[in-house]
């Protein structure tokens, strides 16, 4: 029951709707960064930044590890793309505050 249920988020529905809540969420944090003024918009911005980027590493990562039906290849792009995101998430979290 338990696979089933990660086989159903880390479909190719779900990976691609958390790919555009995170692209959503790193828009907003843009948005945010562009117009915000005090320390309250930073730390918000702050917030969905790690937010956005986290919930897209995990949809990568997640995608790859689970998506046997895909050909090895994309899965080992899925993984070493996620990878990459969470590297420069965790790189910009020591920077950022």
């Amino acid at each position: 029951m338990a696979e089933e249920t990660i086989s159903e988020i880390f479909s190719e529905k779900g990976v691609a709707t958390c790919v555009i809540v995170s692209v959503f969420l790193l828009w907003v944090a843009l948005l945010i960064w562009t117009f915000g003024e005090s320390d309250t918009a930073t730390y918000a911005m702050n917030v969905f930044k790690c937010t956005g980027g986290a919930l897209l590493s995990m949809a990568l990562i997640g995608g790859g590890v689970v998506g046997r039906r895909k050909e090895k290849s994309v899965r080992v792009t899925l993984i070493v793309m996620g990878t990459i995101v969470l590297l420069a998430l965790v790189s910009c979290i020591g920077i950022s505050l």
